[in-house]
């Protein structure tokens, strides 16, 4: 069944796979945020948002307004979206437009664009905070009293205004009140800390060679502290991740191409490095632990760095790693660059059992008991005959069992493009270019599959379990999944397609 626009015989949905080449996407099938209420989608060319949901009223137009919706995010509890919303005003003679201007009516040097913040729950927006500046990238804390938003080069396509570079917006979310804070150049990621009650007090921004510290809550947001990571300034030293301890008093940074591990002491300001094994490729910090775990791309090692003298100590693999997962007491690593092998590390026990899987590890998840990791595997050819050249040649999925070191291997018809879980604990598993669904008991080693109407692009779930499928469809597709059944709800990509930006009054509050 289609719901909400029901067109039959040859509708919209019924192109060649329901694929979208003869014109723009008007949506991201990969781009859904998953609500309490539902999915939320930014409409690519209609510049609006909607929400879908498996309930009667399965789709939902969000009214923000004239304006084109940039970015979504979830908000810290999932409870709606945080939305970044361009709007576009005219500083030309009114006597020069027609009567009812667009965007597009405004001559280009005339034409004034800015960027608003509103935080979208039920489908319905909030009054919308105006920023200071072009921002296309937003962090909101744990508490929803603020958020920072800065310009993330890195997504940056074109750049049509003079942009500041060095600065970020921070907004006071009650007092709907936005200060434009500097804090280096090329700003690229924000961390909030908070105190014994769980209140914002700080946030840490990365920029180029340095962090900044910003103190909230007391006063207008301010920057009190720089940390500088580059002591020469010829040097150009780029964050790649950071993290904080868990009592929030310890920022911990690693650097593109650096073997150095930067701890920044947010209290009594000052800056400790420790020396890692190499160049970094994953960083985890363990809560329970109390400990931050690091694995490397060209050293075989997983680094353990105490958090209460921060010494460290090193465990040898046969392969380097590029991905940490925990999960209770343990470390699940794997690699994403040809790598055969995954580790089980256990932090108390300090045992480790290598698994060794038949082709190279692109994805890996643990099952929600902690029983399995199931994992996605590329094809190789390594021009070996026989069974394992047939294996080799295609896209596979293996099944590790975590308690033992062993494993059991698959082979899939197209590339495996996400896995998920049943509330029964089963196994889900998509694939490239087919349109069903296939499920495996983990337990009972049995198998079936859910028919898809078009091949699907990713899998998820709702807050309350219900599983849903985004497809291939141009027209926007979403299968909510009651197995042994899915309910499709299509053609939500649609509103605001055929109709022009407006302009808003730039005099206007």
């Amino acid at each position: 069944m289609i719901a909400w626009l029901a067109l039959a015989g040859c509708g919209w949905n019924t192109l060649p796979q329901g694929n979208s080449s003869y014109f723009e996407p008007l949506w991201d099938p990969e781009g859904a945020v998953v609500s309490t209420d539902g999915l939320y989608f930014r409409l690519l060319e209609g510049g609006g948002l909607v929400r879908v949901g498996p309930g009667e009223q399965a789709v939902t137009e969000v009214d923000i307004g004239e304006g084109i919706v940039t970015r979504i995010d979830p908000t810290p509890d999932a409870d709606g979206v945080v939305a970044l919303i361009e709007r576009f005003g005219c500083a030309a003679d009114e006597a020069d437009l027609p009567r009812r201007p667009v965007a597009d009516d405004c001559p280009r040097n005339d034409l004034v664009r800015t960027t608003e913040l509103t935080v979208v729950r039920d489908a319905k927006a909030a009054k919308s905070t105006l920023l200071d500046g072009t921002y296309n990238a937003v962090r909101v804390s744990a508490d929803g009293d603020y958020a920072v938003a800065w310009l993330d080069l890195a997504t940056l396509n074109d750049v049509d205004d003079v942009v500041n570079l060095t600065g970020v917006a921070v907004l006071d979310v009650a007092r709907a009140e936005s200060v434009l804070v500097p804090v280096g150049f090329a700003p690229e990621r924000v961390l909030f800390t908070e105190d014994d009650a769980g209140n914002t007090v700080r946030a840490v921004v990365l920029s180029r060679n340095q962090v900044a510290l910003l103190e909230l809550g007391d006063g207008p947001p301010r920057r009190t502290v720089t940390f500088p990571l580059a002591l020469d300034d010829d040097e150009s030293i780029d964050p790649l991740e950071v993290a904080l301890t868990p009592d929030g008093r310890f920022a911990l940074v690693t650097a593109v191409g650096r073997s150095d591990l930067y701890v920044l002491d947010l209290e009594d300001p000052a800056i400790n490095i420790v020396e890692l094994a190499g160049t970094p490729s994953a960083m985890v910090v363990v809560d329970d632990a109390d400990l931050t775990a690091l694995v490397f791309r060209d050293e075989a090692v997983l680094q353990l760095v105490d958090h209460a003298s921060f010494s460290s100590r090193t465990v040898p693999l046969e392969e380097s790693m590029d991905r940490i997962l925990v999960h209770g007491g343990e470390l699940l690593l794997h690699g994403r660059r040809a790598q055969h092998d995954v580790y089980r590390y256990g932090l108390e026990s300090g045992d480790l059992v290598e698994y060794r899987t038949q082709n190279p590890v692109s994805d890996l998840v643990v099952s929600p008991d902690g029983g399995f990791a199931v994992a996605l595997t590329t094809e190789e050819f390594t021009g070996e005959g026989g069974v394992d050249a047939f294996y080799d040649q295609n896209p596979g999925m293996e099944i590790l069992e975590l308690g033992s070191d062993e494993s059991t291997p698959f082979l899939l018809e197209g590339d495996g493009l996400g896995l998920a879980f049943d509330e029964d604990g089963r196994v889900l598993l998509l694939q490239q270019g087919q349109d069903y669904l296939y499920r495996y008991d983990l337990f009972a080693r049995t198998e079936d599959t859910v028919r898809l109407s078009v091949p699907p692009r990713g899998v998820g779930a709702l807050a309350d379990g219900t599983l849903f499928v985004t497809q291939d469809a141009a027209f926007g597709l979403v299968s909510f999944l009651t197995l042994p059944e899915a309910r499709e709800v299509g053609g939500f990509a649609v509103p605001g397609l055929v109709d022009p930006v407006g302009l808003v009054d730039l005099e206007a509050p």
